[in-house]
């Protein structure tokens, strides 16, 4: 069992505790008390909202993000909830959703190889999404 937790958050306005009452009921927060065994222990929080699968294939370029990926023992990503939205907002087609749908599993691919290719050892949560439409689930 590790010793050290070293947790970094990536993702959307879901990380960055958007929604949260205070901080520390953010998920990234209690993720991070969840896994947290030790008093040697280290939280970075990269959540931004609004932030799309896009771009956050794009922030993992930094060479300080890469830096510091190389050293997480745990890694959360809650990512695609604006490219659907974004998808959606525009009044887009099946065919559109395909391809909304079909650049997304990309970006993830991408990014979860970027990641493993850092740090093959860290351990990757990827957080599964909800539907943005309506309470009833129709997307009109």
């Amino acid at each position: 069992m590790e010793n050290r937790v070293f947790y970094i958050a990536l993702g959307d306005s879901l990380t960055a505790g958007v929604g949260a009452s205070t901080h520390e009921r953010s998920f990234a927060a209690s993720f991070f008390q969840s896994i947290k065994q030790t008093k040697e222990c280290q939280y970075m929080n990269f959540g931004k909202p609004g932030r799309s699968s896009g771009e956050l294939l794009q922030f993992l370029t930094d060479s300080e993000i890469r830096d510091l990926l190389k050293r997480a023992t745990h890694i959360t990503i809650t990512i695609g909830r604006i490219d659907l939205i974004r998808a959606y907002q525009n009044n887009v087609n099946l065919l559109g959703y395909i391809s909304t749908i079909q650049t997304l599993k990309q970006n993830l691919t991408h990014i979860l190889h970027n990641i493993t290719e850092t740090n093959p050892n860290t351990h990757i949560f990827l957080m599964g999404l909800y539907n943005p439409g309506t309470p009833d689930h129709k997307l009109s």
